[in-house]
């Protein structure tokens, strides 16, 4: 089984996402196998991503998720260890 993390807060549009964003490249950047899973505790699905967090990502060289924010009901969790 590959390893996994999640970064959780509270609507998956901001803190989350930038964590999310910057492990994934630097697990990308040290050759590491990892799923790499973001979620927010309450449910954001319809809101579309903020734009000051992908600028925030673009500006230090970490590309945010382009997808909009993930609820933590939909994460496999039985996976993620």
């Amino acid at each position: 089984m590959m390893p996994s993390v999640a970064f959780i807060c509270t609507a998956n549009r901001c803190r989350s996402v930038i964590a999310h964003a910057i492990f994934q490249a630097e697990a990308k950047a040290r050759s590491l196998d990892v799923d790499v899973y973001s979620a927010g505790i309450f449910d954001f699905r319809d809101a579309p991503p903020i734009d000051d967090t992908t600028r925030a990502c673009l500006t230090h060289g970490t590309p945010a998720p382009d997808k909009s924010p993930t609820w933590v009901g939909e994460l496999p969790l039985d996976s993620i260890k």
